[in-house]
């Protein structure tokens, strides 16, 4: 333990996470990454390969392992009574005077 209390990591030990994000895709791509071909799977790679550089020279044999999460955000919902034009707590209606 350090002097506060903490728990000492060993540097060796260390490790290294990469977060990349691809960005939004289409459904054709993402399924292709599942089934292990086209241009994300090279995307992936490229990410697996940049983090193997990252290393230092005694970990550059060791296995990494990618882990890829697709994901969809949640729309937010609007509220129209607000936006109306002709809602009259709007600052901008035109029955308000």
């Amino acid at each position: 333990m350090d002097s506060k209390g903490n728990p000492q990591q060993d540097k060796t030990n260390v490790t290294l996470i990469v977060v990349r994000d691809l960005g939004s895709r289409k459904k054709k791509p993402i399924q292709d990454l599942k089934s292990g071909k086209g241009k994300l799977l090279a995307e992936v790679e490229e990410a697996v390969d940049e983090a193997r550089a990252a290393l230092p020279p005694a970990d550059k044999n060791k296995t990494l392992v990618p882990v890829v999460i697709v994901y969809r955000e949640k729309r937010k919902k609007r509220r129209y009574e607000d936006c109306l034009p002709f809602n009259p707590l709007n600052p901008f209606s035109l029955f308000r005077g």
